[in-house]
């Protein structure tokens, strides 16, 4: 699942965000904030889900790392 970050001071439960995040041009990124599915295929964070997924297992296993995040900052108030 993913989650909604609303910020530290945001109260009750997080809402969950659909695969239609990354389909709308969410970036996928580490805790550093890194994009890494940019040179690992052509259409970065819009590849397959299968290939997105194990892109996602190896950086977490690289980094030592419980999750990886997808950042839609970019996407700005709608």
């Amino acid at each position: 699942p993913t989650v909604l970050f609303l910020g530290a001071d945001a109260e009750g439960q997080q809402p969950l965000v659909s695969e239609a995040v990354r389909g709308e041009g969410a970036h996928l990124v580490d805790a550093d904030g890194t994009r890494f599915m940019v040179g690992l295929h052509e259409l970065a964070e819009l590849a397959p889900r299968d290939i997105v997924a194990k892109a996602i297992t190896r950086r977490m296993q690289e980094r030592d790392a419980e999750h990886m995040y997808l950042d839609a900052r970019h996407f700005g108030a709608r």
